[in-house]
């Protein structure tokens, strides 16, 4: 599947101010919950997912009032960081990311998608199939599917009468 993420979204103030590192945690907690279809539900477990790589590095330079200068990215609480810029709320199951459902497709709308895909193919397909079929053709498959029946024009395929 996919995710829609606005053009501006790596300029939006709340990006700006959490840090290139939060960018990166954003698009994969947006990833991990359209992948899932867990309508923007982070649960407590995918948490370390999220943040896997962040204990190599070290945030050198570009400190702001949460992240300071020398830090390295593995000691800082990083779903509290999302939640104090905005980009994650509580859940009671760990967290949910602001505004996925504005923005992406719920469970329900993908599902409610397969389904009509599924019966329009499915009409398709005997529309497909059922086109252009001979006469003999239509008596053959009365005869198999019926073989009892009151008609004298029914054609039988062993005896060609």
């Amino acid at each position: 599947m996919w995710v829609k993420i606005d053009d501006g979204f790596a300029t939006h103030p709340k990006i700006l101010t959490a840090g290139i590192i939060a960018l990166g945690i954003q698009i994969r907690a947006i990833c991990y919950a359209s992948q899932n279809q867990t309508d923007g539900v982070l649960p407590h477990s995918c948490i370390p997912l999220l943040l896997t790589g962040l204990d190599h590095l070290s945030i050198e330079t570009g400190g702001n009032a949460h992240v300071g200068f020398g830090v390295d990215a593995g000691e800082i609480d990083w779903p509290a960081h999302m939640v104090a810029h905005a980009l994650w709320d509580q859940h009671d199951t760990g967290y949910v990311i602001h505004d996925f459902l504005e923005w992406n497709v719920s469970k329900s709308e993908r599902d409610s998608w397969r389904n009509k895909l599924s019966r329009s193919g499915k009409k398709g397909m005997k529309a497909r199939w059922n086109k252009g079929k001979s006469s003999i053709t239509n008596l053959i498959t009365k005869d198999i599917t019926h073989p009892v029946t009151s008609t004298s024009t029914s054609y039988n395929i062993v005896t060609g009468k």
